[in-house]
């Protein structure tokens, strides 16, 4: 593997952390692609890897939190 120029590793680590701020700001797709482009730009940039997995959790705890309908009971009786 060959290693990534400075200016590579550079805009990587600029890519990942534009990544982090859009996640911040709930824009996960946008968030996505950004680690995306760093992990391209610095395949061994650690952060955006873990940082994308994370990201994956997170989306899928979104979905499925929305998908699963919550059970009730029934309603507490009211002291007459």
């Amino acid at each position: 593997m060959d290693t990534p120029d400075v200016g590579d590793v550079n805009e990587a680590s600029a890519r990942a952390d534009e990544g982090e701020s859009l996640r911040g700001q709930h824009r996960y797709a946008d968030a996505e692609t950004a680690y995306r482009a760093a992990i391209r730009l610095d395949p061994a940039l650690a952060a955006a890897h873990g940082n994308l997995n994370s990201l994956f959790v997170v989306r899928r705890w979104f979905s499925w939190r929305w998908l699963v309908p919550r059970k009730r009971g029934p309603a507490p009786e009211e002291d007459e």
